[in-house]
């Protein structure tokens, strides 16, 4: 049966478990997976387990066996690709114009009479030096590429010989004297491997033709592997997926780093010139290879890929096209893998494409290995949204956050939740107070993130090392050799004073480190984050002053600079923390905050602010199950792991204002009173600095008053119990269902027996608990009164 025609319903199935909602296009291929109606379907590459048992590790690629070389020999007689000119520097004329068809493979240039020979210069059977010729194997626009065999060694690979497309090409001679001098100093396994440099003068020549031995690669190029991929085949035994072009991606870029630190540069990286065999990749046909910046030479280029400013011949090749070169050649692999990945990772995948293909250079990234860190960054994002745990790694341009932001949820609620608002009235039905999702204020979010880290090339980034930095240190400034990271450093020191001078003193640091770096693209991304820093804190002071209108604009501007950070900076988490904040704030119940602090939580599932985040829009639409099920996710060995299970705790039996129902279930008060007893016991829970013995008292509390709204709005004639929610104190059986006892339940709005009496009991103890433990007489006179308004009538 054929493939479905035009316009037809994408047959595969997403990532999410939802069928594909793209169409078939004149290609064949759809136009939202992007995949080919026989492309068999990816899994959804969960691990077997949590551990990530049984998962491919990061960065690795499927096994792809090498075939046989003597499978890829072509005939001798293949005609060389078109476009040839005459080998005379002076000259330089197109031999055979397209309408006359190719020129011979050997004669004269008919303008100067320079001899050309465009014929493999070997045959099968040839010996040049110790290697005898088993064939050719390909040609580009620059060589014949022959397979050999050593004469001298047995049992060994085969190796690979290249020689020139034209011997009698002037320019192409000294170009291969250098690809010589340059293959001697690459000595890398992302990197064809150079063997020998040979020289042979052929029958009728006078000058010696160079050879370079090199060793042979025989797995598939990338462009081989896309080809198969598009025709519905499967080249690496299963789908290409993201995962595997994000491997590929920093693959090259370590090799390409390799080959920057010697100041050379590739010049015309593309799929074709990529070999993938094993699990490994190397880089083939240095022929481009130069020195950065070099114009000496006409650059090897393949202009789908080639940076525009090395197009338009304003500079020659450098590290700056060789990352352009990357991302299209990421971005031509991309489009035909499985790219179904939910939440952000996509987002964050083309935002290091636009960045390395930026149509200005000095807005790509400034290294290989900055571009490849922020791809691995991305690769990680990729594989924790698909259900894989990998191990955290530390950021090399974010120091950790020192607090966990948002943590008030995962606190005992301190007294003023008693003393501001009035007592309960007795006789009245109790009503408690909803659970308070704890969003942080502008300013202490501000306080709270990632520190980015020092400029490698500030003058005085030695003074900023993590172990001995201080956040309020007052650093002088050099006026010989100023330093903007000092700059960045006392603005976020002025931020931590509060107030409209504090504010401004820090927006006048920030406008001398802009004067400092001359804002320069490579670094704009820390002048962003500390834009960004600076519209928080400005946002909380219209806060307090009361001008909402004026705070939205803030809010907007910090997001707009954070969005900048990001998109330098796509495979670091700080970023995506602070656009989480800032939709969050923005709009409390959109999905976006939400993908962005699960970004950054699926990669470190111990990471307690952005699992606070992720808790706190489910909070808003009354999810009590989905901000359950993020607090249990994170480990138990976190460092937040403390406020984590008292957070749990008060979600699990709060009244939630946009809940439907806004009160738990029986079941989950059950629950409760299990996690309630046991974490209460927990030594690690009762000693931590926020707990404490008084705070265990203000959280029981807390969580029986949330017992009593339930069963006096519901109605429930039973309740579980346990350590905490009983006995109560002077528990007896109850009295006799007579006349007087139920005209006496009448009269005092509270029954004599069952559960609310039980819990009346129990939380009029907390009180006067908390009534003994007040210093304050006006402290202790409101607990007092609140106790009295909850105690159970009895008969006695």
């Amino acid at each position: 049966m054929g493939d479905p025609g035009t316009g037809a319903a994408c047959p595969h199935t997403l990532f999410s478990g939802a069928r594909c909602a793209g169409r078939l296009t004149v290609t064949g291929y759809c136009d939202g997976c992007g995949r080919h109606p026989r492309t068999a379907a990816r899994g959804p590459g969960k691990p077997a387990d949590e551990s990530g048992a049984g998962t491919p590790p990061l960065l690795s690629l499927p096994w792809l066996a090498p075939r046989s070389p003597g499978a890829r020999l072509i005939p001798e007689d293949s005609p060389p690709p078109p476009g040839r000119k005459c080998g005379d520097p002076e000259c330089g004329a197109p031999l055979g114009p397209p309408l006359l068809g190719l020129p011979p493979p050997e004669g004269f240039c008919p303008l100067c009479g320079h001899r050309f020979s465009f014929a493999p210069s070997l045959r099968a059977g040839d010996t040049l030096a110790q290697y005898r010729v088993r064939g050719c194997l390909a040609h580009g626009g620059q060589g014949w590429v022959y397979l050999a065999d050593s004469t001298e060694l047995t049992d060994v690979p085969p190796l690979v010989v290249k020689g020139l497309l034209n011997r009698h090409d002037e320019r192409m001679r000294k170009l291969a004297t250098e690809e010589a001098r340059y293959l001697y100093l690459l000595n890398h396994e992302g990197i064809v491997g150079f063997h020998n440099y040979v020289r042979h003068t052929h029958p009728g020549d006078a000058e010696p033709t160079s050879y370079l031995v090199m060793e042979y690669v025989g797995g598939s190029t990338l462009e081989e592997i896309v080809t198969r991929t598009r025709r519905g085949e499967l080249p690496l035994g299963r789908p290409l997926d993201i995962e595997t072009v994000l491997a590929y991606g920093c693959l090259i870029l370590e090799a390409l780093g390799h080959m920057h630190g010697l100041g050379l540069v590739y010049s015309d990286l593309k799929p074709s010139n990529v070999i993938h065999v094993g699990d490994r990749i190397k880089i083939i046909d240095l022929g481009g290879v130069r020195k950065a910046g070099d114009q000496q030479y006409e650059p090897t280029l393949s202009e789908p890929f080639a940076a525009p400013e090395v197009l338009a011949g304003r500079t020659g090749p450098t590290v700056a096209h060789d990352l352009h070169t990357v991302g299209r050649t990421l971005n031509e692999l991309a489009a035909y893998a499985v790219r179904d990945v939910p939440g952000l990772a996509m987002r964050s995948f083309r935002r290091v494409i636009d960045r390395a293909t930026h149509p200005l250079p000095y807005y790509r990234f400034s290294s290989a290995r900055e571009m490849a860190g922020q791809l691995r960054g991305v690769a990680r994002e990729v594989r924790a949204l698909r259900g894989t745990r990998d191990d955290p790694e530390p950021s090399r341009y974010f120091a950790p956050a020192g607090e966990l932001l948002g943590r008030e949820l995962g606190t005992v609620p301190p007294r003023a939740r008693w003393l501001a608002g009035p007592a309960p009235v007795r006789g009245q039905q109790f009503r408690s107070a909803p659970l308070d999702p704890a969003v942080p204020s502008a300013r202490a979010f501000a306080l709270g993130l990632p520190v980015p880290g020092p400029h490698p090339e500030d003058k005085r980034a030695g003074e900023f090392g993590l172990t001995t930095y201080d956040p309020l240190q007052v650093l002088q400034q050099d006026p010989a050799r100023p330093s903007s990271d000092i700059c960045l450093h006392h603005v976020r020191r002025h931020l931590r004073g509060g107030g409209e001078e504090a504010w401004e003193r820090a927006a006048g640091e920030y406008a001398r480190a802009v004067d400092i770096l001359g804002a320069g693209p490579a670094l704009r991304w820390r002048l962003a984050w500390h834009q960004g820093l600076l519209a928080l804190v400005r946002a909380d002071l219209a806060r307090r002053a009361g001008a909402g209108g004026e705070e939205r604009a803030h809010l907007e501007a910090a997001r707009r600079a954070f969005d900048l950070t990001y998109g330098a900076m796509p495979g670091e988490y700080a970023p995506k923390l602070a656009l989480g904040y800032c939709a969050e704030r923005l709009s409390p119940r959109s999905a976006e905050a939400e993908e962005f602090y699960r970004a950054v939580w699926a990669r470190n599932p111990a990471h307690g602010s952005a699992a606070f985040g992720l808790v706190r829009p489910a909070l808003a639409r009354g999810d009590r199950r989905r901000a359950l099920d993020v607090l249990d996710r994170v480990p138990p060995d976190a460092h937040d792991r403390a406020a984590v299970r008292v957070a749990a705790l008060r979600v699990l039996t709060a009244r939630l204002e946009g809940g439907r129902p806004p009160l738990p279930s029986l079941a989950e008060f059950a629950e409760a009173q299990r996690r309630l007893a046991g974490d209460l016991a927990d030594r690690e829970l009762r000693d931590a600095p926020h707990v404490g013995e008084e705070g265990r008292t203000r959280l029981t509390a807390e969580v029986l008053e949330w017992a009593l709204d339930l069963v006096t709005h519901t109605g429930a004639d039973e309740l579980p119990y346990g350590e905490i929610f009983g006995p109560a104190p002077g528990d007896r059986p109850p009295p006799p269902r007579s006349r007087v006892a139920r005209r006496l339940r009448r009269l005092a709005g509270a029954p004599l027996s069952g559960p609310e009496t039980r819990v009346r009991a129990r939380l009029a103890e907390c009180y006067g608990t908390l009534a003994r433990l007040s210093g304050d007489d006006a402290e202790r006179e409101r607990f007092a009164d609140r106790a009295n308004a909850v105690r159970p009538m009895t008969l006695t």
